[in-house]
C-alpha cells in the first residue's frame, strides 16, 4: 500500500468525514464502537470502492457490536478476527512488571535515571482498577518517572536515625 491512514473515533469529538485515500492504503480505525451509522455506511462504501487494508479496534466484542445495532453489512465486509486483550484489572499480577517497564521507557525517552520505586507506589498500582487501561497506567508511570507522585515521608514517618540526619 502507498500510505497509512490512522483515524481515532471518540464521542467528545466525533469524526464527520472520511478522507478517501488515492491508491492502496492501510487504514486503522480506532474505537469503532462509537461511530455513527452514517460513518459506518461511508466506511463500507470505501471498502467496496477502494483498495484498502482495514484494521479496526473496539472496546466491545463483535457480539456486543451486533447487539448494539452495528451495521451487519460492514461487519460482514470487515470479516473480523477478534483478539481479546484482557484489561489491566484482569492482569493484576502483571501490573508491577508492566508499570516498571513504562517507568523505564519514560526515563529512557527523557534521558534520566530510573528512580527507586517505593513499595507504596507498587501497592497503589495493584490497588487501582485502571479504567483508562494502559494510557492511564502510562500517565501514572510518567508522573513517577519525573518524580511528581513520589511520597516524601514526613519527619515522624522516618526512622529515628534518618530524623537525626535531617
Amino acid at each position: 500500500p502507498d500510505r497509512d491512514v490512522f483515524i481515532t473515533f471518540n464521542l467528545e469529538n466525533p469524526f464527520e468525514a472520511l478522507e478517501i485515500p488515492s491508491g492502496p492504503a492501510n487504514v486503522s480505525l480506532k474505537n469503532l464502537d462509537v461511530i455513527s451509522h452514517d460513518i459506518q455506511d461511508k466506511i463500507l462504501e470505501l471498502l467496496n470502492n477502494h483498495d484498502l487494508r482495514l484494521i479496526t479496534s473496539s472496546v466491545q466484542s463483535v457480539e456486543q457490536l451486533k447487539a448494539t445495532g452495528f451495521s451487519a453489512a460492514l461487519l460482514s465486509a470487515l470479516d473480523p478476527v477478534e483478539i481479546n486483550v484482557p484489561s489491566l484489572a484482569q492482569r493484576k499480577k502483571d501490573l508491577p512488571v508492566l508499570f516498571e517497564s513504562l517507568v523505564r521507557q519514560t526515563c529512557r525517552s527523557l534521558n534520566t535515571h530510573m528512580p527507586q520505586i517505593p513499595q507504596s507506589i507498587y501497592a497503589e498500582v495493584i490497588a487501582k482498577n485502571w479504567d483508562g487501561n494502559q494510557p492511564a497506567l502510562r500517565n501514572f508511570a510518567t508522573t513517577v518517572a519525573v518524580g511528581l507522585n513520589v511520597h516524601k515521608p514526613q519527619m515522624e514517618e522516618m526512622p529515628l536515625a534518618d530524623q537525626m540526619l535531617s
